[in-house]
């Protein structure tokens, strides 16, 4: 007979987790070590300071942003969002499906995106800010980064843009067209960037390679 070794220690396995999704999916199988009482808002507060970490350390995970969660969220349902997507969810909720249920479901969907750069253009002295597209408190001026990225999320209409400056790179939102809408073009991307730093059409140019790291 074989002894038993059940209570034998076991080597703990820290998970892998390359980028939020996969904390994500930690948190699918554990909700409650995460939000009490599966609180969509607490789980928002959460990722909110996940994407801050992001920003703060310059890291790109090359997968859907959740800072972008909302504008993706909009484009798809139509739902308001002037509360956050916690309470866009929980007031849309289909028949016998939980808050944090619904939440899974739509970032399984979310997750597919593929961040793809359309274009990028190196920038200078002379492409200094106009302050057509951009305004930050009362009068001032974007610092005019190095370098900007044009990305899609594709197969959907929805383009961003990514500022390089020294200290990192800078995410901007998903962007909304002339009419509000978060569908958008890369050419109104494009045209955007170009309205903004005086950046010529012929100082566009195409990524190589066309897609962001995994």
């Amino acid at each position: 007979m074989m002894a038993d070794d059940s209570s034998e220690p076991k080597t703990y396995k820290r998970p892998v987790l390359d980028n939020v999704f996969h904390l994500l999916d930690l948190m699918r199988l554990r909700p409650g070590m995460f939000v009490r009482d599966g609180s969509l808002r607490e789980l928002q507060t959460l990722l909110a300071g996940y994407d801050t970490a992001l920003d703060t350390h310059g890291v790109d995970e090359g997968v859907p942003r959740m800072s972008h969660f909302s504008g993706w969220l909009r484009y798809k349902t139509d739902w308001p969002l002037a509360l956050g997507w916690a309470t866009a969810i929980e007031h849309n909720l289909v028949d016998g499906e939980s808050a944090l249920e619904t939440f899974f479901r739509l970032t399984d969907e979310y997750r597919k995106l593929r961040p793809t750069v359309l274009c990028s253009a190196t920038l200078g002295p002379q492409h200094a800010a106009t302050g057509r597209r951009i305004v930050i408190g009362m009068n001032s001026r974007q610092p005019t980064p190095m370098a900007v990225d044009v990305i899609q999320y594709r197969p959907e209409p929805l383009h961003f843009l990514r500022f390089h400056y020294p200290d990192g790179p800078e995410i901007r939102s998903i962007l909304m067209d002339n009419t509000g809408s978060h569908a958008s073009t890369a050419e109104f991307a494009r045209q955007w960037v170009e309205e903004e730093f005086q950046v010529l059409p012929e100082e566009w140019r195409s990524p190589h390679p066309p897609t962001l790291p995994r």
